[in-house]
């Protein structure tokens, strides 16, 4: 797998703030790696390797396209996760405390 983003992805300089790792994206933004590498194999976001830093842990992203992934709260369009408690009140099959 690092091997076919490796050859995919355009040599990023390790001082471009504009660039993260994949797991600081993961971090910073809740998003699963598997996530992120789904996004960078269908094109929908660029994938980098930082120079100096070889396999994985040199795998960079945007920061302003892992943002574009969240889900704002408030976007209509977005379904926001919720707990399965709560997935069961909204359905009926669970009755509200009280």
């Amino acid at each position: 797998m690092v091997a076919a983003l490796d050859a995919i992805a355009e040599t990023v300089e390790v001082v471009d703030k504009r660039w993260e790792i994949i797991q600081q994206a993961k971090r910073r933004t809740g998003l699963l790696v598997g996530e992120v590498i789904a996004a960078i194999r269908g094109g929908r976001i660029q994938i980098g390797m930082f120079d100096r830093i070889a396999g994985y842990a040199g795998l960079c992203v945007l920061k302003l396209e892992i943002d574009g992934m969240r889900p704002s709260p408030h976007d209509p369009n977005q379904n926001p996760m919720i707990t399965a408690t709560a997935f069961g009140r909204e359905v009926g099959i669970r009755k509200t405390a009280g």
